[in-house]
Parts: C-alpha cells; sequence; structure tokens
C-alpha cells in the first residue's frame, strides 16, 4: 500500500467513525518531541457547520497532550467541565466551536506517538 493509499484509508476509517457517532469532527494528532505538542495529521469535519475549520487551525492544548502523554484519555462533555489546570483550552474550544471532547492516547511499541481525537460541535456529549 502506498503512503497515499494509507492516508486515505486512514481518512475514509474517521470519516466512519464520526459518521456512525453521530459526531461532528475526529482527527488524529502526532506527537512532535522537537515541538513538544501534537501536530494534526489527518482530519475529517462533517460538512455545514458554522464552525467549520481546517487542520491547519486544529491544535491539542497542552493539558491534553499532557494527559494523552501519561497515557490517560482527556475528556469533557462540556467545556464548563474543564478543570483549572486546563488553563486555556476553554477559549481554545470556544472559538472552534467545539461543545464535547475526547482525546485517547495512541501507542505504538509501548510510546505514546499521538491522540486520536474526536469532537461534537452541535451538542455536548455525556461520554461513557
Amino acid at each position: 500500500m502506498s503512503v497515499d493509499q494509507l492516508d486515505s484509508e486512514i481518512w475514509t476509517s474517521i470519516r466512519r467513525i464520526v459518521q456512525i457517532l453521530d459526531l461532528d469532527r475526529g482527527f488524529i494528532s502526532r506527537y512532535s518531541i522537537h515541538q513538544k505538542r501534537m501536530l494534526c495529521t489527518n482530519f475529517y469535519e462533517t460538512s455545514g457547520g458554522k464552525h467549520a475549520v481546517k487542520s491547519q487551525k486544529i491544535s491539542v492544548p497542552p493539558w491534553i497532550v499532557e494527559k494523552v502523554m501519561q497515557r490517560e484519555c482527556a475528556i469533557f462533555s462540556r467545556i464548563a467541565d474543564l478543570p483549572g489546570e486546563a488553563g486555556n483550552a476553554a477559549a481554545y474550544y470556544r472559538s472552534i466551536g467545539t461543545r464535547s471532547h475526547i482525546s485517547l492516547p495512541l501507542e505504538v511499541d509501548g510510546e505514546v506517538v499521538g491522540c486520536f481525537c474526536l469532537e461534537s460541535i452541535r451538542a455536548e456529549i455525556a461520554w461513557p
């Protein structure tokens, strides 16, 4: 499989997950050791949202990066649920229209290499 085919399959998988779960955004970010942050590599957003963003505008706030790098899921059902240590995450998520978010760590050979994120912009989601 070529790199382009792999990228297409990843995008298709993200799209399917977002659609099956009736969410609005899904993306994969990889951890950059040099930049000490997550960089969005694969992105899908349902069309028609007034908060449509480009993948280049997607970032993962430091609080989420910290949790993911500790192999923890970062979850909020409402922006108001974000803890104080989340810093400017609330303002960032409001600016892109996110109402609920979940980040799941991605590991390869026992090392966290990034995260898979799902978001809702239409409604608040009570994650299980």
